[in-house]
Order: C-alpha cells, then structure tokens, then sequence
C-alpha cells in the first residue's frame, strides 16, 4: 500500500496535472501567482484525480437515497464523478484555479485519505514550479498513451517536450 501511495498515486497525480496544464493553454502560465498556487494544486487533482473510485465493505445496514446496502455488502466509491457533481461543484467539467471550497476526493478523505496525499501536492507544486522555470514552455510531442485500468486513471506515457515550435525551413 505505501509503494502505491508513494508512487503510482503520486506519479499519476503528476501526470494527470501535467496533462491538464497542457490541455488548457494560459494555465500554467497563471500559476505563476503565488495566490493562486496552493488552489491551482487542489483543482488539479481535483479536475482529474488518478484514483477513479475504491471498494468498501458496509459495516452496517445503512439506506442512502432509497437505497439500502447491507451489512457486508460492497459499495464502489467512484471518486471521479464526486469530484464532477454539479450540486456540489460550480462548472464542474472546468479548470478553475481559484475554485473555493475544493473538498474533492481525488485522494480520499478522513481516515480513508491516500496515505500518499501529501507526497502528490508535494510534488504537484514542486513540477509546477519547475515547469514555469524551464527555458520554454512544455508542450505535448505526441499524444499521451492510457492503460485501462478499474480504479486509477493516467496516462503511461506522456512524451513532453520543452523545444520552441518547429523551426522555419
């Protein structure tokens, strides 16, 4: 579990951010604002997280919206489409920067947080920082390659180059 958490939750935490910086021309470029940082960090997990959902097991009978899940029952919590809820995101399927509150679940909550969490905005910022500091802006050299896998979603690769556009001939 902590190899997961310190690494394919963080690399794909990483990943997803560098792909929607990219996907959004401007954005990274904003996040040259300090105020905007820690924020800029929390929507990008939250716009695309890479832990899609995780099983738990009821225990105890409990009734959600007319449903009732029995005591040892298997419940799938899909964390992507918490974190796109309109009642409880404005604009969900947009990147907002500035977006308060942002309790999304990208990374669990309470006592279920990825023990990894910390780690990704650790490094979210960290390659943020670093991306705003290279000598020309990234943009992608071909298109990312996805796996698909049941509950985590990045891409495998993700070819990034940082060369001016292609030289005149």
């Amino acid at each position: 579990m902590l190899f997961l958490a310190g690494f394919s939750t963080t690399v794909g935490a990483a990943a997803n951010a560098v792909l929607a910086l990219l996907g959004h021309p401007g954005t990274l470029e904003r996040l040259r604002d300090p105020a905007l940082l820690d924020s800029g960090v929390e929507e990008l997990l939250r716009y695309d997280g890479p832990v899609q959902g995780t099983t738990r097991a009821c225990v105890e009978t409990t009734k959600i919206d007319g449903v009732t899940m029995e005591r040892g029952q298997l419940v799938l919590a899909l964390f992507g489409a918490a974190n796109r809820d309109a009642e409880r995101f404005a604009s969900p399927d947009e990147l907002l920067l500035d977006r308060h509150p942002n309790r999304h679940l990208s990374l669990g909550w309470g006592p279920h947080a990825c023990s990894g969490a910390l780690l990704a905005r650790i490094i979210i910022r960290a390659l943020v920082q670093e991306l705003l500091a290279a000598p020309a802006p990234p943009r992608l050299a071909a298109p990312p390659v996805r796996v698909p896998r049941a509950t985590l979603r990045y891409p495998d690769r993700l070819p990034v180059t940082f060369q001016n556009a292609e030289p005149e001939r």
